[in-house]
């Protein structure tokens, strides 16, 4: 919310474009891993006086913060419709710096690293595809999620298509899915889920992701190079070209996850959607 920040960001924008010759640009992850408890800044403080009438309160006041005895992204009180403005404000911040990008860049294609949506989690990294679809000429699900734990590539087949149907209603725009291997095997796996879901396919360049790679970690051009040549060679459907054949269709309904609704039992909807997809 720093506007001296935007505009320093949005003037050195100007001065790549002009110096290097770019097709387009890749922001990295347009989020907030920190947790809901951030920014507390005094432009951030300020805009949520201005827009919403509101003070952040202090931490550990339960009716605002919830239980913060819990995991971080757990932190919140939903039930306090403050909490759930500040969480919009949190996204609009987001929100802004995006289309200042894209603004600047004009014609120029932009996607982030990561923009998938649905999980209620998602409302305390500041993370909302919605928000973002508009200013997005491809659409990246980042397959890895937010954790080790999502290791269970499963629980990400409802996020993938339902980012994919976001894109297709930006005009179709292209969806990839984004996977993270050092191994043969992972980038093969990566490689069908993304033809499983009807999207594009894109093996990171991005090692050292772990805390040492091992003696036999490949580079990714060797990892992915026979599931690319073996498509070249037999398969010339291109991916955007193709057409879903759906026997049932999910509902999600996204005033769910803003508002950080639950049903009787106390899960939120998405897992339904999400246990339904899996099966």
């Amino acid at each position: 919310s720093n506007p001296n920040y935007l505009d320093m960001h949005q003037k050195y924008l100007q001065r790549l474009l002009k110096e290097v010759p770019l097709d387009g640009i890749m922001v990295d992850d347009m989020c907030n891993y920190a947790g809901p408890t951030v920014c507390g800044c005094k432009y951030c403080r300020e805009r949520f006086q201005k827009e919403y009438g509101q003070n952040i309160p202090l931490f550990g006041e339960t009716n605002f913060w919830g239980d913060t005895s819990k995991e971080i992204l757990d932190w919140g009180n939903y039930e306090n419709p403050v909490f759930r403005d500040w969480l919009r404000m949190k996204v609009d911040a987001v929100t802004d710096h995006l289309k200042m990008i894209k603004t600047t860049m004009g014609e120029k294609s932009l996607m982030t690293c990561c923009s998938n949506t649905g999980p209620l989690i998602l409302n305390a990294l500041s993370l909302d595809l919605e928000k973002l679809a508009p200013y997005l000429d491809f659409f990246v699900l980042e397959n890895v999620g937010t954790n080790v734990q999502n290791v269970n590539w499963v629980k990400m087949d409802a996020e993938a298509l339902l980012q994919k149907d976001i894109a297709a209603e930006r005009g179709n725009r292209p969806a990839m899915a984004l996977s993270y291997t050092i191994y043969e095997a992972g980038a093969y796996f990566g490689w069908a889920l993304s033809r499983f879901w009807g999207v594009g396919n894109w093996s990171s360049t991005l090692n050292a992701r772990l805390a040492e790679d091992p003696p036999d970690a490949m580079e990714q051009e060797a990892v992915i190079s026979k599931s690319n040549n073996w498509e070249k060679q037999f398969s010339d459907l291109h991916y955007n070209n193709g057409k879903d054949l759906e026997e049932v269709r999910l509902g999600y309904s996204r005033d769910w996850k803003v508002n950080g609704g639950s049903n009787a039992a106390g899960n939120e909807q998405w897992e339904d959607v999400a246990a339904g997809s899996g099966e």
